[in-house]
């Protein structure tokens, strides 16, 4: 008997308890478009192969190069897009320059705008 007295507090005093918390609301989408990350990706790929093949027209283009850097991501993803459209702005308008006029790169120049537009 006094293990069906046990079990009749037990169930009582679980319906003391309070009801559930509400689960967490969402997080708001980012306003916006977002970017196409497959395509941006495929298009990464072009532009490196591309890149690959492209030779330095001027010297100071290879005169910089850092033989191992060590790239920290930025830590919002709003950052990283950022910096990611900055660093395609600067290539594009490189390919525009007068270093390129003599080997106009037009899949290059192509490639790249169309990678831009997707992170815009």
């Amino acid at each position: 008997m006094a293990p069906l007295r046990r079990l009749r507090l037990c169930l009582c005093l679980a319906l003391l308890l309070p009801p559930p918390a509400a689960p967490a609301p969402a997080p708001a989408p980012a306003p916006g478009r977002r970017p196409d990350w497959a395509a941006c990706r495929i298009l990464s790929r072009e532009l490196s192969r591309l890149l690959a093949t492209v030779k330095e027209p001027h010297s100071a283009l290879g005169a910089g190069r850092v033989p191992d850097p060590r790239v920290t991501p930025p830590r919002s993803p709003q950052r990283c897009l950022h910096r990611i459209r900055q660093a395609l702005q600067h290539y594009r308008d490189l390919l525009g320059s007068d270093i390129f006029r003599e080997q106009p790169q037009p899949q290059l120049e192509s490639a790249m705008e169309q990678l831009l537009r997707h992170v815009q």
